[in-house]
């Protein structure tokens, strides 16, 4: 064979992935997301009347600031890793060693940080103290998830499956232990348990089949990755402030039972808009493989990607707008006067985003 038309394995072009796959991974994420969808309808409503809207206000607050240094714990790792491993499967092993390991690293110093902003500029209350300190724990917890080993090579039926798993325990702890406004502090202990039972489960298959090593702490590594994972913490950085420092400003200015309501409302929302990010699970890797390299394939998967995604969206935030009253009064109950106004123009959300 001439030497010009030898390619190297590992710098082979990725195949692209045919439309029956796409569908096979769309069915497992989108399977997935109805039980994500289902689960909440049944957790969500415990949940809000168990606790009511003073107290629901508090963990909001404290899940929006967790999710702040969550991304100071994780700025772009994940999806960094994906995209390199979608390129190559041989870089794995080097991406759970360096990657993970620097993810560790970054994931303690952010929670040692929010420990030092609850004690000293967090608001006086010492139930809101303990649910920021508890909801800090997930994203330490998370720092070794590898789902985006089998998410880069295409395997969505096992992100399926860890994600059902995950959805099963915290509904399970959630529904057995939640009674009484006392019990906020179970929800961020149901999210932690659930988050590492979930890590552990899709550690131990990745470590098998692909052999993957443990992390490593390797600062003179770090240059190679570092840069490119922090351009894309401070894009996350920038959709966190859009999506949660309405919840951090309200907490400071306004009565925690007003917070509340606006928070349950706002989660409500959420969970119709929750799609959005089931698609580019399937979406993310076809485009990092074919970026570059396959004009053709890669307009293909952007239109199946925005087709699939418009068609969700309108309809959801229509039907939202139209049945606000009645589906927040069903929901929410009594409690939360006013979730029915507030509901009805966060839909709108939904469509740009």
């Amino acid at each position: 064979m001439n030497a010009t038309t030898q390619v190297a394995p590992e710098q082979a072009y990725p195949q692209a992935v045919g439309l029956p796959r796409v569908i096979n991974n769309s069915v497992a994420l989108v399977l997935l997301d109805l039980l994500n969808k289902a689960i909440p309808l049944i957790v969500f409503p415990r949940v809000v009347r168990a606790l009511g809207p003073a107290v629901y206000g508090q963990l909001g607050f404290a899940g929006a600031v967790a999710g702040f240094f969550g991304l100071l714990a994780s700025p772009g790792f994940s999806t960094y890793a994906l995209r390199e491993a979608a390129k190559n499967g041989d870089r794995v092993s080097f991406l759970v060693k360096h990657v993970l390991g620097a993810r560790i690293v970054f994931a303690s110093c952010a929670y040692g940080l929010l420990v030092l902003f609850t004690l000293f500029l967090a608001p006086h209350n010492g139930q809101t103290h303990l649910l920021i300190i508890l909801s800090g724990l997930a994203f330490v917890a998370g720092s070794i998830d590898t789902q985006w080993v089998f998410a880069a090579r295409s395997r969505m039926s096992m992100v399926a499956v860890q994600g059902a798993l995950a959805q099963f325990a915290y509904a399970g702890l959630i529904l057995a232990l939640v009674r009484r406004s006392t019990d906020a502090w179970i929800i961020p202990v149901a999210t932690l348990i659930s988050l590492s039972l979930s890590t552990l489960f899709i550690w131990l298959p990745a470590r098998r089949e692909y052999r993957i090593p443990l992390p490593a702490i390797s600062p003179e590594r770090w240059g190679l990755f570092l840069p490119i994972c922090l351009v894309m913490g401070f894009s996350s950085l920038m959709s966190m402030i859009y999506d949660q420092i309405d919840v951090v400003m309200l907490k400071y200015f306004r009565a925690d039972a007003e917070l509340g309501t606006y928070v349950a409302s706002y989660a409500l929302m959420t969970m119709a808009m929750g799609f959005v990010p089931i698609l580019s699970q399937v979406f993310l890797p076809l485009l990092s493989a074919t970026a570059g390299q396959n004009l053709k394939v890669e307009k293909k998967y952007l239109y199946w990607f925005g087709a699939a995604t418009i068609g969700l969206a309108l309809p959801t935030a229509v039907g939202g707008f139209i049945l606000a009253a009645p589906l927040t009064q069903f929901v929410f109950g009594s409690q939360y006067s006013g979730s029915g106004t507030l509901f009805r123009w966060l839909t709108l959300t939904i469509i740009t985003g």
